[in-house]
């Protein structure tokens, strides 16, 4: 019966050290642009595809950047890297599949 008491009273002692005072949120925020600014903005973007929403997804387009190297250069820089590279590398062989 005496742990009991003992182990209560420490539990209430770390619980009353353990609370912290109630401290208000600072939730302000002031826009420097106005809704109609913002909905035309919202508006051009739908207009030429840059914004597609569905229900409570929103899909942005990637952009896709296009490279005037063809696929037979980066194969021969990729070999070439491997033949002369270090070990624990991502050219290492052990890393190949």
């Amino acid at each position: 019966m005496k742990t009991l008491i003992i182990g209560t009273t420490l539990v209430l002692a770390v619980a009353g050290a353990a609370a912290q005072e109630i401290i208000p949120y600072n939730d302000y925020f002031a826009s420097t642009r106005t809704r109609a600014e913002v909905g035309a903005e919202v508006a051009s973007a739908q207009r030429v595809g840059m914004w597609n929403v569905q229900n409570e997804i929103t899909q942005f387009p990637s952009v896709a950047q296009s490279t005037s190297v063809d696929r037979a250069r980066v194969r021969a820089e990729g070999l070439k890297a491997q033949s002369i590279s270090a070990p624990n590398t991502v050219y290492d062989m052990r890393y190949q599949y």
